[in-house]
C-alpha cells in the first residue's frame, strides 16, 4: 500500500497556454506525515517533474523541478488542487517521472481518491 500526491493549479490555463501547472508529484508515500519543506530532503519517496521544468518555468533542471515548486500565481489569485489517491501497491517509478507515467501506473490500482483539498493563494 501506498499514497501519491499531485498539486495543480488550473487557473494556470490562461497564463500557460492552455495546461495546468504541476506544481508537485509525489509516490509511494508509505507514511502520514510531510514536513514543510521535507520534500527537497525526503529519500523515502519519489518525486516527480514539476512544470518548472517547462518553458514557461524557464526550463529548470530536472533535478531542481522534481520536488514541491512553489506557487506563484501571475496574474490573479489562483485555486489550487491537492490530489492524494490510495494505492493497492508501490508504484514501479523512477525519481524524477512525468505526470502521465504516474497516471499510468495508478491505473487499476487506486483503491480510494482520499482527498482533494482545494485553495485559494495569491501573492
Amino acid at each position: 500500500m501506498s499514497v501519491a500526491i499531485v498539486l495543480e493549479d488550473k487557473d494556470a490555463y490562461p497564463v500557460t497556454g492552455g495546461f495546468a501547472w504541476i506544481h508537485w508529484l509525489a509516490a509511494n508515500i508509505t507514511r502520514f506525515e510531510i514536513k514543510e519543506n521535507e520534500s527537497q530532503t525526503a529519500d523515502d519517496f519519489i518525486q516527480g517533474q514539476n512544470s518548472w521544468t517547462s518553458i514557461q518555468g524557464s526550463e529548470q533542471s530536472v533535478e531542481f523541478s522534481s520536488y514541491y515548486g512553489g506557487m506563484t500565481p501571475p496574474d490573479k489569485p489562483h485555486m489550487y488542487e491537492l490530489h492524494v489517491y490510495a494505492l493497492d501497491k508501490m508504484l514501479d517509478l523512477e525519481q524524477d517521472f512525468l505526470l502521465n507515467e504516474l497516471y499510468h501506473q495508478m491505473d487499476g490500482h487506486i483503491l480510494e481518491q482520499q482527498y482533494t483539498l482545494k485553495g485559494i493563494y495569491e501573492n
